[in-house]
């Protein structure tokens, strides 16, 4: 409860921060590309951490390690690009003016990142009031960690990621989450915290024999859409929340589908929810 007490309130923040922004300041937009190709490196790490604007990260052929396209705001930004011995950092710092210059709707703030499909990745995102649009098709993920805030989100992973996540966490403050085809990550568990808004989950290309999905769920909506060859277990702990789990059956306080017993496939949900709703959608 604790940890979706905080989440709940960094939404409730975003949502005020977003809410205070002023039009009137005056605007010199630069552009920064830079590309590095591979040079023996093993893996990469990378961290993005951006505040307003847009977003868009999909994966690159060789002979690219990284590639990225940034637009900003220089009278109230600073890029942010920093390469060390496999460890990437992009994203951009601002100055006193960064909670007045900029406004999500109208701002032509964006960065663009594409990343190596050949090089094992630790992926770690913390984005602000961003607009994102997300592909993580074709990447070697050995770990994701997103945090978003008061956002609009798509996420699609379009192929099958080829090494096995023990976890993926993906944090929502106020925002509509999209993510589809989150099987493909090829992860244990996957925990998906949210704080206020919609949140919808597809579940296609899950593999592995043994899964977990953790969700949390604060104040809005959550629907998760289940392959129907997925056999599956729901545990909740629901308060002033309605679970709409059709097709399924109760065992004591655990539910499950029908095909539990014989498919090949599982999935185990944990659902904490506070104030919302849940959807457990088998096509």
């Amino acid at each position: 409860m604790k940890g979706m007490r905080s989440t709940l309130a960094l939404a409730l923040s975003a949502v005020a921060l977003a809410g205070t922004v002023s039009a009137g300041a005056a605007q010199s937009w630069s552009d920064m590309q830079i590309a590095r190709a591979v040079q023996g490196e093993e893996s990469l790490e990378v961290h993005v951490k951006y505040g307003a604007g847009r977003f868009n990260l999909r994966a690159v052929d060789a002979p690219h390690l990284y590639r990225m396209r940034m637009r900003f705001d220089e009278d109230s930004f600073e890029p942010l690009h920093e390469y060390r011995r496999g460890r990437l950092e992009v994203g951009v710092s601002g100055n006193q003016r960064w909670n007045s210059s900029l406004r999500l709707a109208d701002s032509e703030a964006e960065l663009e990142l594409a990343l190596s499909r050949g090089v094992p990745i630790d992926l770690r995102l913390e984005l602000g009031a961003v607009v994102t649009e997300i592909d993580l098709g074709g990447l070697q993920l050995t770990a994701l960690d997103m945090a978003l805030g008061a956002s609009e989100s798509r996420i699609r992973v379009s192929q099958r990621n080829p090494l096995i996540l023990s976890r993926a966490s993906l944090k929502v403050g106020a925002a509509s989450f999209t993510a589809t085809e989150l099987g493909n990550l090829n992860a244990r568990e996957i925990l998906v915290e949210a704080g206020v808004g919609e949140v919808k989950l597809d579940l296609e290309g899950l593999t592995l024999r043994e899964s977990e999905l953790h969700a949390k769920m604060g104040l809005g909506s959550l629907e998760v859409r289940i392959p129907s060859n997925v056999g599956i277990e729901v545990q909740r702990s629901t308060f002033l929340a309605s679970v709409n789990a059709p097709g399924l059956s109760r065992r004591g306080n655990t539910f499950y589908s029908e095909n539990w017993d014989s498919a090949e496939i599982r999935l185990r949900i944990r659902l904490e929810s506070v104030l919302g709703s849940v959807t457990i959608i088998r096509p």
